[in-house]
């Protein structure tokens, strides 16, 4: 299962701050699919990275199998990465 709660990404460029992702919470249980639509710049990649910690939220968590993947780094990530699809 993959729970995300109050996901935020924001960018910061040199002038500004842009934000990527605001505020997503949703629940995927296990077997389901989901896609992920929306207009150019709506967010869709940046929320992929953040669920496998490609990027780093701004605030937020995303737990994958009850595992809180934003606390993890290096090989722990890594071994992580490996169990999402």
């Amino acid at each position: 299962m993959i729970e995300i709660n109050n996901l935020t990404k924001v960018y910061q460029t040199k002038k500004k701050s842009v934000t990527g992702v605001k505020d997503v919470s949703l629940s995927i249980a296990r077997g389901d699919i989901f896609g992920i639509i929306g207009y150019s710049g709506a967010g869709k990649s940046s929320l992929l990275r953040c669920i496998n910690v490609l990027e780093r939220p701004t605030s937020g968590s995303v737990s994958v199998d009850g595992t809180e993947m934003t606390g993890l780094k290096g090989e722990e990530l890594r071994k992580q990465r490996l169990k999402i699809g």
